[in-house]
């Protein structure tokens, strides 16, 4: 979790930990939709998982995500649908960080808050520089 975001602390870390839920995706399996408000960001752990994106009648895949990979992160930020679907390519583990349980944490642990976003903010930089 630390590496996936970067600037929390260990107690960061401990605080937000009761609050994530583990899933597992079986193959196909859709994990976001496209043009719906996924639940939050979700941390890949185990397996691999495809991003979508529909052209004319076709779905094409932009992206293939492996452990150490997130998505759903844009929509935490700005609450607007996902901008692709992302499915299952093998058995996935996940970490995922829902909204409705994560944000009312801040309100409690404003240093936490900081920190978060920052690691969201950094870790979206990161994104941009490698595709420009």
């Amino acid at each position: 979790m630390e590496q996936t975001l970067p600037k929390l602390s260990r107690e960061d870390i401990r605080i937000l930990h009761p609050k994530i839920e583990l899933a597992r995706a079986k193959p196909g399996q859709v994990l976001v939709k496209e043009l719906m408000n996924p639940i939050g960001i979700f941390i890949l752990q185990k397996g691999s998982a495809l991003v979508k994106r529909k052209q004319g009648a076709h779905d094409i895949t932009v992206a293939t995500l492996g452990p150490g990979d997130y998505f759903g992160e844009t929509a935490f930020l700005d609450s607007i649908s996902a901008s692709a679907t992302v499915v299952a390519e093998h058995e996935t583990d996940l970490l995922i960080l829902r909204k409705d349980r994560i944000i009312p944490l801040f309100e409690s642990h404003p240093d936490l808050f900081g920190r978060f976003f920052q690691s969201i903010a950094l870790i979206m930089s990161r994104r941009l520089r490698a595709i420009t």
